[in-house]
């Protein structure tokens, strides 16, 4: 074609002048045709964008109270924001969970090829919806001493309002269900499971059954040996056992540790109970000393084993490796007033000693329960970031500990962690006997999680590792992980929730506590599944 136009240009010939007179008005309406056909239908495509942008925010917007003169504004608003052009006929209309937008474009026809006139209107439709998808979310917070103050406040103005917007207007309640996981020093499992027992030490109740209630776990710390029942020890000391729970030891290749469900048959499998032991009187660093070394509750020759002279200050009879029947316990004298030992702790002294979580929430549809826990929550205690992630995982389970989860295999079910820390992975060295505070790896000096001599740069990365072992397996389990981190700068930190997260674009870096509120509206966002249904 533009070789033949080349040569009537070029052609002198009377013929062939008439002949490009004759063809140059079909040769100009085809161009005019194109251009004009090009404009619409761009037009037309990026109207249709911003329309699909458009009823994919009301779609997500569907569980909340979104009348549809509101929605009329949100569309107008995503339409002038995302298309440069005219429009006209706006329609925003809702049917059950779908959303339905109809607008028309109106595109420039300069060559009037389609119609008399300068524009042209092409009408368009776009709808969305929710799928039909069920959430179960677990609220994974650290609560640590860091938190205190602004940083908790926004914490929890932010979680509350995710909560209350997911959850507004929902009819069926059974399609959203959340837990809420504190963590510090230790993730409180929740005091109810515990056992109870007559005024003579024997069993009333027995408690859960994943629950370490008898010390069949081998894995002991300092004084206490296998075979004695804390829960036993809390009722002689007249106390209850506050919930917190220590963490499982790895054994011959089993890794009780970082996967989920405990086993009534296997004892290491099951979870035992924080109990803080009596810090030594003879050195300066006892944060928690609530027991005379020297004044024993029960009778314990001089050439008897040191534990069983320990056990002696605990009232509690040991020889040849066993423990005293329960009616031979006596109750020891307590000192159980505040300690004094760090500047910015002044809980009371006792085996509960830094448990200081508050108790974990299961899934529930109560989201009133959900709100006042947030409200509740309080900073204390150090930093154990795999702790918090593996309770995490495990309420969202159908098996013992918390069995409140959807199975494994149900349809349409997506089991979300988001997991929030304002620090390092941290465990306090210490200059006595037992190297560090307690943990829920026990002390250093039990060297269940590395040597007892070991730094503290040595301590933070096996607490690392632990915890990427524990998102790992989650993660093989089709969770899906957000993390944030708030207000660090260090590369570690980053690194760990980074990887721990589902994937880097699941990572929340958030350097000002002032922006948690829109990190978790962009995580809502991203929870709340639409589709396009045209």
């Amino acid at each position: 074609m533009i070789g033949l136009l080349k040569s009537f240009l070029q052609d002198r010939d009377g013929n062939y002048a008439m002949m490009l007179g004759v063809l140059l008005v079909p040769l100009v309406g085809a161009v005019g045709l194109t251009v004009d056909y090009t404009n619409a239908m761009n037009v037309r495509s990026s109207l249709q964008n911003a329309a699909d942008s458009a009823v994919l925010s009301l779609a997500r917007a569907h569980y909340g109270t979104l009348s549809e003169a509101d929605a009329y504004q949100i569309a107008t608003d995503m339409l002038d924001v995302n298309f440069v052009g005219s429009y006209k006929n706006l329609t925003v209309d809702r049917d059950g969970n779908e959303w339905r937008l109809s607008v028309t474009a109106v595109a420039d026809n300069p060559f009037a090829m389609f119609k008399a006139g300068s524009t042209i209107d092409m009408q368009l439709e776009s709808r969305a919806a929710f799928s039909d998808m069920s959430y179960e979310i677990a609220l994974v917070l650290d609560t640590t001493g860091s938190m205190e103050g602004t940083k908790l406040a926004n914490l929890k103005s932010a979680a509350t309002t995710m909560v209350q917007t997911m959850t507004r207007g929902l009819t069926d309640t059974s399609k959203i269900k959340f837990s809420l996981v504190p963590f510090s020093t230790f993730v409180n499992v929740g005091p109810q499971h515990a056992p109870t027992f007559n005024a003579d030490g024997t069993l009333k109740t027995t408690g859960a059954s994943w629950l370490d209630t008898w010390g069949r776990n081998p894995v002991t710390n300092g004084d206490l040996p296998t075979g004695l029942s804390r829960f036993q020890l809390y009722h002689l000391m007249g106390k209850s056992w506050p919930g917190c729970v220590e963490t499982r030891d790895p054994y011959n290749f089993t890794a009780y540790d970082t996967t989920l469900a405990p086993i009534s048959s296997d004892p290491r499998s099951l979870f035992v109970p924080t109990f803080h032991i009596d810090d030594s009187d003879s050195y300066s660093a006892r944060p928690n000393n609530w027991l005379s070394d020297s004044r024993y509750a029960v009778s314990v020759s001089s050439n008897a084993s040191s534990t069983a002279k320990r056990l002696a200050v605990y009232g509690v009879p040991y020889a040849n490796g066993q423990v005293g029947d329960r009616s031979t316990w006596r109750k020891p004298t307590i000192s159980d007033g505040a300690s004094r030992y760090y500047s910015n702790y002044s809980e009371p002294m006792g085996p509960g000693f830094f448990c200081d979580s508050q108790p974990i929430v299961p899934l529930t549809t109560d989201y009133n329960q959900i709100l006042d826990a947030i409200d509740g929550l309080k900073a204390l205690g150090n930093t154990n970031i795999f702790e918090g992630m593996m309770w995490g995982w495990r309420t969202l389970d159908d098996a013992v500990p918390f069995t409140e989860g959807r199975p494994r295999n149900a349809r349409n079910n997506e089991k979300i962690v988001i997991l929030l820390t304002d620090g390092n992975n941290a465990w306090n060295r210490m200059s006595n006997i037992r190297y560090s505070s307690y943990s829920s790896f026990g002390f250093l000096a039990d060297q269940r999680l590395v040597a007892r001599n070991s730094n503290d740069s040595t301590i933070m990365s096996a607490m690392d590792t632990k915890t990427l072992a524990g998102c790992t397996n989650a993660k093989a389990d089709d969770i899906t992980i957000f993390t944030i981190r708030l207000d660090l700068q260090d590369s570690n930190s980053a690194t760990l929730m980074r990887n721990c997260a589902t994937d880097p674009e699941h990572f929340f870096d958030v350097p000002d506590p002032s922006t948690l509120q829109s990190t978790f509206e962009e995580i809502r966002h991203r929870i709340n599944r639409v589709r396009i249904t045209s």
